[in-house]
């Protein structure tokens, strides 16, 4: 491993480890707690990540293959919900095993003798690194808003909703899928290997801070996009609260609202788990990027901060399964027969209205 001083990158084996080195040695310019929050950011990414990631993809890819492939001629929401599982194991894997675990995780738990900085091998690595941490960040977040617009369409003209050829679904994604490419440029063309105080970094080449503030707020953890679904679920909220008031009438109509309502209350709840385990990481970037001329400790102890509220949104994105197993009928019925291995009964699942689907 090459000498700490000799070290030509802006990241070094050594982030989660120096605090406490040099507090250790009696080093008058190293806080307590820097080691403590140091040492809480090398656990997280490297025990506690591992386990939370890989169950991560473990589960969306579950979940992409239930709604993709066995329910896939059911509701157009359980296209949606797949797509949106694949992107958030792209998320993981772009952002957590690709760059998070490897910088960080591996140096932590083998004391800063294995490690590996893929952004930092060569500019077009870089470039392209970056990109697809953006593009499946963004894609991410456009998914929730056009959940949220499909569910407003839903809730207001279910008739015409279910007439809706399945086709339109996939072209709905396809241009979601362009927009996001296109909002993945900014970030990609100015973003190069670059040198800071004579180390080489992965960044802005450009110092305005626009191009950090769009990161913050269109990519990474998505606040413009889980923003605009926020206001929508004001509104779906609403609508519960409504429906909530006279569901004791046991009524035609209020049968009707109740399937209307279900599905909506399912993603309802979905976007404001993904809302609030996403916000920190968020907020903290955001404040980050505020700051001029902030101390050296300080911009390390919120970037640890903003890493560590990641794994929030790792573990989010794993747990959905749970929600739609709760939530959701007839992915409960398949999952339930696929851990029983009774695959001969999945074909079975009875045809229900799009409706019906939730519980």
């Amino acid at each position: 491993m090459a000498n700490r001083t000799e070290w030509k990158e802006w990241t070094t084996p050594w982030d989660t480890l120096i605090d406490c080195i040099l507090l250790a040695n009696g080093d008058p310019n190293t806080s307590e707690v820097m080691c403590r929050i140091a040492s809480v950011f090398g656990v997280v990414m490297g025990y506690i990540f591992p386990c939370v990631g890989g169950f991560g993809i473990i589960t969306n890819s579950i979940v992409a293959f239930i709604f993709l492939v066995l329910l896939r001629h059911e509701t157009k929401h359980f296209i949606f919900l797949g797509a949106l599982a694949l992107a958030d194991i792209a998320v993981s894997i772009n952002m957590g095993w690709l760059w998070f675990f490897p910088s960080y995780g591996l140096p932590y738990i083998s004391s800063g003798s294995i490690y590996y900085f893929l952004l930092t091998r060569s500019s077009i690595v870089c470039r392209l690194s970056i990109f697809f941490q953006t593009f499946f960040c963004i894609l991410r977040g456009n998914i929730y808003v056009l959940l949220a617009f499909d569910r407003l369409f839903f809730m207001h003209k279910p008739l015409v909703y279910n007439k809706i050829p399945r086709y339109y679904t996939g072209i709905l994604l396809i241009v979601v899928i362009i927009l996001t490419v296109l909002m993945s440029l900014p970030i990609t063309l100015f973003v190069d290997l670059i040198s800071v105080k004579g180390l080489s970094t992965c960044w802005f080449s450009s110092q305005t801070k626009i191009l950090p503030f769009y990161q913050v707020l269109f990519s990474n953890t998505c606040l413009i996009q889980l923003t605009i679904v926020a206001l929508f679920d004001v509104f779906f909220l609403l609508k519960v609260l409504n429906w909530s008031r006279s569901r004791l009438q046991v009524t035609e109509t209020a049968v009707k609202e109740k399937k209307t309502i279900s599905p909506i209350i399912t993603l309802l709840v979905l976007n404001i788990l993904s809302f609030l385990f996403a916000a920190p990481s968020g907020i903290t970037y955001m404040i980050l990027v505020t700051y001029e001329n902030a101390p050296y400790e300080y911009i390390r102890m919120l970037t640890f901060f903003i890493y560590i509220s990641w794994i929030l949104i790792f573990l989010q994105s794993s747990l959905n399964i749970l929600l739609y197993f709760i939530r959701i009928i007839k992915f409960r019925r398949v999952l339930q027969k696929l851990i029983c291995c009774n695959f001969g009964k999945i074909s079975n699942v009875s045809k229900d209205s799009t409706v019906s689907s939730f519980k």
